[in-house]
């Protein structure tokens, strides 16, 4: 008998302990489920605001920004070997200001909300011109060039158009790519898509 009443006097020890214990667990983890919840409506708060702010003002950008930031696969096309971007890498013009001027720039960005990874951005033949001389350096740059093979088996300078067939001034991104891969002979075959570059073969 006597044990039996040690036994229960145990028991009734124990068991206000371990509630005790459960509570204050309990208590812990919802203060901080609490904490977890209040910074985080707090994060979306400051994240609102601060595109509240870009959309209202416009003028968060600068040209001191990391453009990898928000263009990661532009910036990483300077090292790869197998698109163009990184040649002007290469040659010391790896900076984005080097073709995209900071006027058009600070146009694109104007607003801006989108943070997208790839912007297909085309510029014009006077942009590309600017640094590599005149359509007629051009020419004569790819005068052996043999990426164009005539079935007689002679090339064809690309840069050489014959206008009486072809449009003047074709745009050089319809050609070249720099931050993607390229297609140089795509443009041509749209037309010539026998492969056949010699004039009046096909129509």
């Amino acid at each position: 008998m006597f044990k039996l009443k040690k036994q229960n006097k145990k028991e009734l020890i124990l068991v206000p302990t371990l509630t005790l214990l459960l509570m204050v667990t309990l208590f812990m983890v919802c203060s901080k489920a609490n904490e977890v919840t209040l910074a985080s409506t707090e994060a979306g708060l400051a994240s609102a605001e601060a595109s509240s702010a870009i959309s209202a003002t416009g003028d968060w950008w600068s040209q001191d920004l990391d453009c990898s930031g928000c263009h990661a696969r532009n910036v990483e096309s300077f090292t790869d070997s197998n698109l163009s971007a990184s040649v002007h890498g290469q040659e010391g013009y790896g900076d984005c200001v080097n073709c995209h001027s900071l006027e058009t720039l600070e146009e694109a960005h104007q607003g801006a909300m989108d943070i997208p990874e790839y912007i297909p951005l085309r510029l014009p033949q006077s942009a590309c011109l600017a640094c590599h001389g005149t359509y007629e350096d051009l020419i004569a740059l790819t005068k052996d060039s043999t990426v164009f093979e005539t079935p007689d088996g002679t090339f064809v300078n690309p840069h050489t158009q014959p206008t009486e067939t072809h449009q003047e001034n074709v745009e050089c991104y319809s050609c070249h790519k720099m931050h993607s891969e390229p297609d140089p002979k795509g443009y041509c075959y749209t037309c010539h898509h026998t492969g056949d570059l010699t004039c009046y073969t096909c129509h």
